[in-house]
């Protein structure tokens, strides 16, 4: 017993590390391994496919379709201008019915699943609200001149009014009109959408493509003569 207390030390531990033979990989790991493919930002590299044709039906003129809006059916309204008419096909292509409209419409717009409005260039000047689920004008905006593009967002028609410029007005407070952008003279065929915060606005005198903020601030201007030019 005296010997064993009399020992200063019974033995030695060593610890030895060594490289694991199995390798763990984390799903946030495989999620930084991955390379996402770089996607292109510039216009240029855009390719447009053609999709679907629209047989649409011939009436007393020829049609000439001066604009048009997806609904959130995803039905597609076409606006007629020289047949006083809307007419409304599935997005497949195929034809769902014709709504009569006051003398040369323009230009329309989305409001909501069943409606939308329609700019007018001929007098009497006005906006029509239409619903197109019972094919009945709901109401019509009297307007100062002849309009073309419009647009809807946040429950505020933003259109073009020739002598004026881009105007909006609430659908429900229709005495309530503000000047948005301010562009004399008389200028036709005029097309106005939204963005976001941004309404972008093109004019076919100018050959431009102005975008502005929400309250009219211009952000940028792009030109080129030769969009429209004639040889």
């Amino acid at each position: 017993m005296s010997d064993i207390l009399s020992m200063k030390k019974m033995g030695e531990i060593s610890v030895i590390v060594n490289p694991p033979t199995i390798t763990m990989t984390t799903e946030r790991e495989k999620q930084a391994q991955q390379m996402v493919p770089k996607i292109s930002n510039t216009i240029n590299d855009i390719n447009l496919t053609l999709l679907k044709k629209f047989e649409i039906s011939k009436e007393r003129k020829l049609p000439v379709i001066s604009d048009c809006t997806i609904m959130p059916t995803r039905e597609i309204v076409f606006v007629d201008k020289t047949n006083d008419r809307l007419t409304i096909h599935s997005e497949n292509g195929s034809f769902v019915c014709e709504i009569p409209v006051s003398h040369r419409p323009v230009s329309i717009t989305c409001i909501d699943e069943n409606s939308v409005a329609v700019t007018h260039n001929q007098k009497p000047y006005h906006i029509e609200i239409i619903n197109i689920a019972n094919r009945k004008i709901v109401k019509r905006i009297k307007t100062s001149y002849e309009c073309y593009g419009i647009t809807h967002q946040n429950g505020k028609l933003i259109y073009y009014e020739t002598g004026s410029g881009i105007q909006t007005r609430n659908i429900n407070d229709e005495s309530t009109v503000t000047a948005v952008v301010t562009i004399d003279g008389k200028h036709h065929w005029n097309y106005i959408t939204s963005s976001k915060d941004n309404i972008n606005h093109t004019s076919d005198e100018s050959n431009t493509v102005t975008c502005y903020t929400i309250t009219g601030q211009k952000i940028w201007e792009y030109k080129d003569d030769s969009i429209f030019k004639i040889d």
